[in-house]
């Protein structure tokens, strides 16, 4: 068994090599929408995708409530957002809500979209390494969804700790998955 750096490592070479990334995120994104879980939520926290992940930021123009988060220090908190003029580069140059923007608490998000390089069956995922969401959903209470393509869904369990927070359910090109 590989442990985390190595299994970061070798699934963001597979993630860089896939071919059609957009379509395949629009794809993901439709499937998203249409969940009955996103169309009765109240508010989703989102994440602000970089190049190789499904693309967010296309959610800003489908009427959902949409909170991001901020990094301070080494935690974050979520900051409601309608537009992307909402948003500028952040921390580790992600983009990020404006100063402006409204201060949401975690009991007022529904449900929760988690980046990951990869994620197992069980729901365990393979995040940057830094910790971030998994101090955030410690106690977080709404449903954790994962967005991923398929080539890094994995049947091969990964290694798992204490502090890991397990995904309730991921959506890849193939649909919604409850684990």
């Amino acid at each position: 068994m590989q442990n985390k750096n190595q299994l970061r490592e070798y699934y963001q070479k597979i993630r860089k090599e896939i071919n059609d990334k957009d379509t395949k995120s629009m794809i993901i994104i439709d499937h998203l929408i249409k969940q009955p879980i996103i169309k009765n939520a109240k508010m989703i926290g989102c994440f602000a995708s970089l190049p190789n992940e499904v693309q967010t930021l296309t959610l800003l123009n489908q009427n959902i409530n949409l909170c991001f988060p901020r990094v301070q220090g080494k935690y974050m908190d979520f900051y409601a957002v309608d537009s992307i003029n909402d948003m500028c580069k952040g921390h580790f140059n992600i983009m990020e809500p404006k100063q402006t923007c409204r201060m949401v608490n975690k009991e007022q998000i529904d449900v929760m979209l988690i980046p990951c390089i990869a994620l197992d069956v069980e729901g365990t995922r393979i995040g940057y390494g830094q910790g971030y969401y998994d101090r955030y959903l410690s106690n977080y209470r709404g449903f954790k969804m994962a967005l991923c393509f398929t080539e890094t869904v994995s049947t091969e369990l990964f290694p798992s700790a204490e502090h890991d927070i397990k995904m309730d359910m991921y959506i890849d090109e193939n649909g919604f998955h409850i684990i």
